[in-house]
């Protein structure tokens, strides 16, 4: 009778990937968690009186992040439990998670070029706030070049970024594809 055969070596990345996307995943549960305990502590309107205190009245798609906040942060909590979820499996060599965790690794690389036109939006909403008094004054000038250059090197820097973190996921995803690694894998 003919010895059964070998269990198949474990890839270290994968394990290393898992660990490290699972403490993530992990922290990211914890601080959505605090936000949502934060913004249920909070009386309604709190962050919305914030602005009206200094006159400032917040851009279309701010108010409408501070209307739903309490939402985006059970979103947030929703998506950082699959994400941990999708680690944990990952480890466990599940075929489920390798999938899921592609998803993940895609969609987060497409959200991180959809950000760039709302932080173009961002630093414009900014200017639309500043007091037009100011705008006409020497120190307003100066404000405003500073808005801009930072507005650019920010532009710079998150696009530079967003094309770092599309060739990583790339690579990762390329290497959750490869024969050997999917063989390790199971329903």
């Amino acid at each position: 009778m003919p010895p059964p055969p070998l269990p198949s070596a474990r890839n270290p990345m994968i394990d290393t990937m898992a660990k490290i996307s699972l403490v993530v995943g992990v922290v990211w549960l914890l601080y959505a968690l605090c936000q949502v305990a934060v913004l249920a502590l909070l009386p309604d309107g709190a962050l919305q009186g914030l602005f009206a205190r200094v006159g400032i009245t917040p851009p279309a798609l701010w108010q409408w992040c501070l209307d739903h906040m309490l939402a985006l942060s059970l979103l947030s909590a929703l998506l950082a439990l699959l994400f941990s979820a999708s680690a944990w499996g990952l480890q466990q060599r599940r075929e489920w998670a390798r999938l899921s965790f592609v998803a993940f690794l895609v969609v987060t690389g497409l959200a991180n070029f959809a950000s760039l036109p709302l932080m173009w939006h961002f630093f414009g909403a900014m200017h639309q706030m500043l007091p037009k008094a100011l705008l006409h004054s020497a120190d307003g000038a100066q404000l405003l070049a500073q808005l801009q250059s930072g507005r650019m090197i920010s532009m710079a820097t998150a696009a530079v970024t967003s094309l770092v973190f599309a060739a990583l996921h790339g690579w990762i995803v390329y290497q959750l594809y490869r024969p050997a690694i999917r063989a390790e894998f199971r329903s």
